[in-house]
């Protein structure tokens, strides 16, 4: 049963920072080891990030320096794509990781997802990417992730999405489909040390078939709605893991809720706990029992002041998370 549990929600506390850890040498594991002939090359502005792209070979890294407003596809595994040295740069366009492009590396950029598709950006296809310290945006025009294709058959395995900044997601005013996160066909993601804020409608939607998700250590805040278990017909999202968050103010609906329409199955093995969860519109928490488990989360129905996640933490302290990730 939900519950109030500050007990439970002060040992989120060494959770945040053992979880981290564990993380980044899970995520760190996944990072193939650069060849001995691996290139590095830095495109400049004026040049053509998907040209460098294109032309890179496993183990490859391309740095980008300065603004670029181009559409780029990878499809070539274990290449790292990276602002330059000492630079935050930003590509504004849509990106996408192909099926069968996999230990692929994102990495401090600015994406900026405005494209004349109108498509989700990053779009992510291949096995075990990683995506850290990126901020991600689209200026409310579309979702921004995207995980998997059911139209393609093509699952996204083992994804680390993890110390990024994604928000301003899809367009407003809200029209219940367009999300920070959406895992479509995915496998043991992990959504670790984020800040999910201001996005359309979900920060984080589980649907119709993404399992044994991690969502640990986030802010996810200030969405139309927090986090969402969700299937269709007989695909359901199962074994997902939501721990040690911080879930406020969701401006439509619930912080953590679920939605299988008039399909009979839904998911198993879901589980909320050790969350700190106010001030959803509609509430808190919507189907504990019915399509997760939920437990030792911290609830409040007052909202929550701030616009950073050190304000957030702050507000909570010293029930929920430590002063620093």
């Amino acid at each position: 049963m939900v519950g109030e549990s500050k007990t439970a929600c002060s040992l989120a506390r060494a959770a945040w920072f053992g979880l981290a850890v564990l993380v980044g040498v899970a995520a760190l594991a996944t990072v193939a080891t650069p060849d001995a002939a691996a290139a590095v090359r830095t495109v400049p502005p004026g040049e053509s990030v998907q040209a460098a792209v294109a032309a890179a070979s496993p183990g490859d890294t391309v740095y980008v320096s300065g603004t670029h407003v181009e559409d780029v596809t990878i499809e070539t595994s274990r290449i790292t794509l990276a602002s330059a040295p000492g630079e935050t740069a930003t590509l504004r366009g849509r990106l996408i990781v192909w099926d069968g492009a996999d230990d692929v590396v994102v990495s401090g950029l600015r994406l900026d997802g405005v494209n004349a598709a109108r498509a989700p950006s990053p779009t992510v296809l291949g096995d075990r990417s990683v995506f850290r310290d990126n901020e991600i945006t689209n200026g409310n025009t579309e979702i921004c992730f995207i995980l998997g294709s059911l139209a393609r058959g093509a699952a996204a395995e083992g994804t680390v999405i993890d110390h990024n900044r994604i928000h301003n997601c899809g367009k407003l005013p809200s029209q219940n489909r367009d999300h920070g996160i959406y895992l479509e066909y995915a496998r043991d993601t992990r959504i670790t040390n984020n800040e999910i804020v201001d996005n359309a409608d979900r920060g984080i939607q589980l649907y119709p078939d993404a399992d044994r998700t991690l969502i640990a250590n986030n802010l996810i805040a200030g969405n139309g709605e927090g986090i969402i278990f969700s299937g269709d017909g007989s695909l359901t999202s199962d074994d997902n893991v939501v721990r040690d968050n911080i879930i406020a103010n969701s401006r439509d609906r619930y912080n953590v809720e679920y939605y299988y329409g008039e399909s009979s199955t839904r998911g198993s093995g879901n589980v909320v706990t050790r969350n700190c969860i106010f001030g959803g519109r509609q509430g808190n928490v919507l189907g504990a029992g019915i399509a997760f488990a939920a437990y030792d989360n911290l609830l409040g129905n007052r909202p929550l002041l701030g616009s950073t996640l050190a304000d957030f933490r702050l507000a909570v302290r010293p029930t929920c998370g430590p002063t620093q990730a």
